[in-house]
């Protein structure tokens, strides 16, 4: 279903009715109820996500990883959001963590006030941007 419960078919049924007398163009009531119930609801719907990976590295060995995870789902922007952690061996009992975030794309600057935000946590000695991907 689509926005405004409009069925997929019944999406292709509510096309603009053109304006024969004036060479094709479209009727402007028509356009616009057009545009208001079908188009602007799949466009929203759709808006792209930017999903990035950091590399981060614990201060210590003896960083507790899930209080890590916890502190860093606290502390983000409100437009961001975890999709989830996985854990990486690096050696001598180090593990570092890798934290995928999903940001919207339209946000501006959102990219440098994830990475202050998690430079600033005490347990975190370096972070590094491994991926970023539009989803």
């Amino acid at each position: 279903m689509m926005s405004g419960g409009t069925h997929p078919k019944r999406f292709l049924e509510h096309k603009p009715q053109l304006n024969h007398s004036t060479g094709g163009e479209f009727r402007g009531s028509s356009l616009r109820r057009f545009l208001k119930t079908d188009l602007q609801g799949c466009v929203k719907e759709r808006m792209a996500k930017v999903l990035i990976s950091y590399k981060i590295l614990p201060t210590e060995v003896t960083v507790n990883l899930n209080l890590l995870k916890e502190k860093i789902k606290k502390g983000l922007p409100k437009f961001a959001e975890v999709h989830r952690f996985a854990e990486e061996p690096i050696a001598y009992g180090l593990v570092a963590l890798i934290a995928h975030i999903t940001i919207p794309e339209q946000e501006s600057g959102s990219l440098d006030k994830l990475e202050k935000h998690l430079e600033n946590i005490e347990e975190i000695k370096q972070v590094e941007a491994m991926m970023v991907h539009r989803v």
